[in-house]
């Protein structure tokens, strides 16, 4: 509600048809949408459109596959990994590294089944920078209790972890992220 979006809503808030945006409010959020719109054009319907979308893909996050040396078929590999005198003996060190490292690679393309580079792992939408700031101060002050036991330093990470709970809370209790949740849930 961080653009002209909120003006939009206010001008209809008479209306009965903002409820809701009023019913939202008693729900818990889960998915934070951070752009909020209404369609001028109603598309042959009693209802103006409500386009939500978030800054960034969180659940599209992909890494990079890396080699699943349990399932490989190492027979194969040695098989495939043959390394000649005629690649080794070259006049420049660097092209002998570059054919070897060639041939390594494609054996174990060839032999070795990799990864899945989809992460199986549901990433908290409402998590943002401030969460990750506060959170990184109290693992930090938890290593230094940790390290020296003193009722400062103990004082110190009381306060620190009262502070992240505080900024999670408020990241989970996003109206952006309420309103988002309970559209999504109907």
């Amino acid at each position: 509600m961080r653009s002209t979006s909120r003006d939009f809503l206010e001008d209809l808030s008479h209306n009965k048809d903002t409820s809701v945006w009023l019913c939202a409010e008693r729900h818990g959020g889960t998915l934070c949408v951070r752009s909020l719109s209404i369609e001028k054009d109603l598309y042959n319907s009693d209802h103006f459109p409500v386009i939500l979308s978030r800054d960034s893909d969180t659940d599209g996050k992909t890494f990079p596959p890396t080699y699943s040396y349990r399932r490989a078929d190492w027979a194969l590999f040695t098989q495939l990994a043959v390394i000649t005198d005629a690649m080794v003996k070259t006049d420049s060190v660097d092209t002998a590294v570059q054919e070897v490292t060639n041939v390594l690679i494609a054996a174990a393309d060839f032999s070795i089944p990799k990864s899945s580079s989809h992460s199986f792992q549901h990433y908290k939408s409402w998590w943002n920078a401030d969460c990750q700031t506060a959170y990184k101060n109290q693992r930090k002050l938890w290593g230094i209790f940790r390290r020296y036991p003193t009722t400062e330093n103990l004082l110190a990470f009381k306060k620190a972890k009262a502070n992240a709970r505080r900024v999670k809370s408020e990241a989970i209790l996003d109206p952006i992220c309420v309103l988002t949740h309970f559209v999504n849930v109907q």
